[in-house]
């Protein structure tokens, strides 16, 4: 991590704040949908001064709201000030701010309102998705989303700005201390840059809800899962492409189960499975996702919830994308 003085406060502040993960205080004030973009302008700066004053206002207040409170503070003066970074060089940036996220667009001339309907629909799907309450404060506020039109503003940012890859993906989330963020470069395709976003969005709630970070064949079918309910369209089409040719190699998907990383085909294939196993029994996945969130292994959550081994589900799946894509279809 860079050491810009900035920064070098955040981790002072967020160290001295979060001793430890903070229960729900009851539902959080929420953002209203804003219609106007706003302009963002320099010169805003999480200061020595500021930090003093976030301290301030805890004292007084309930240990566990002041926390959180400082929290929200500071994740929301650190997105603002990448935003002014971002600024600096893609001068297009405006903020559109919607109930649940912060998004920072870079669009050069071109707007996206319908994003953040978009976004807000995906959010309520997930929640329904993993049984969680729409009202919880999952990212401590809301979650930034920067959005760049031009590849180049977009790869410097990543690199330079919030410390990612240098070679970015279309699409990534990450975290910095305890502020969670997308960042996202635009397609052509408006439904398949949705898509993104949503898988995206909903990887970041699912590692927030559940505390940690659970193996990439649940998280990300989770997300894919979202990300057709909420937007349709390419995840079902690339998914039946998918199954043909997994079927024709007699690929074991049960192996799956146990990466640490999906490549190629398998992103999708984790889809299928999650979407067979909310197919069969919606509520059990809502109870699966809740014993991750009680520490449990995805192994055991699975064969309490669903009495089935990874094997088991693996056969299952298999004689079930059978019936629906048959191979030579």
């Amino acid at each position: 991590m860079r050491r810009t003085p900035h920064l070098w406060v955040c981790v002072c502040l967020a160290a001295w704040a979060w001793p430890g993960r903070l229960a729900s205080d009851g539902p959080q004030p929420r953002g209203v949908m804003s219609s106007s973009s706003k302009i963002l302008s320099s010169g805003y700066d999480l200061s020595l001064k500021r930090a003093g004053e976030i301290g301030a206002d805890r004292r007084g207040k309930d240990p566990r709201r002041a926390r959180r409170e400082a929290l929200e503070k500071v994740n929301h003066e650190l997105a603002m000030q990448w935003a002014i970074k971002a600024h600096e060089f893609a001068d297009s940036m405006r903020l559109q701010e919607s109930e649940h996220f912060l998004f920072f667009q870079a669009l050069e001339g071109r707007n996206d309102r319908p994003l953040a309907t978009v976004a807000e629909r995906a959010y309520r799907t997930w929640c329904n998705l993993m049984g969680a309450s729409s009202d919880q404060d999952v990212w401590c506020r809301k979650l930034p989303v920067f959005i760049f039109r031009n590849a180049d503003h977009y790869r410097r940012f990543c690199r330079d700005v919030v410390n990612g890859p240098a070679d970015p993906p279309g699409g990534w989330h990450g975290r910095l201390l305890n502020l969670d963020f997308v960042c996202l470069t635009t397609c052509e395709n408006q439904t398949a840059f949705y898509e993104l976003f949503v898988r995206q969005a909903a990887a970041s709630f699912f590692n927030r809800h559940v505390g940690r970070s659970v193996k990439p064949w649940l998280r990300e079918g989770l997300a894919s899962l979202a990300a057709a309910k909420a937007v349709g369209g390419t995840s079902d089409q690339a998914y039946r492409e998918t199954v043909r040719r997994a079927l024709r190699k007699q690929s074991d998907v049960s192996l799956l189960l146990d990466k640490i990383e999906l490549t190629g085909d398998e992103p999708l294939l984790a889809y299928g499975m999650v979407r067979y196993l909310v197919a069969i029994d919606a509520q059990a996945m809502r109870r699966l996702v809740a014993l991750l969130c009680e520490n449990r292994g995805e192994t055991q959550a699975l064969e309490t919830t669903y009495r089935l081994t990874g094997e088991q589900l693996a056969r299952e799946w298999r004689e079930a994308a059978l019936r629906e894509v048959p191979p030579g279809n």
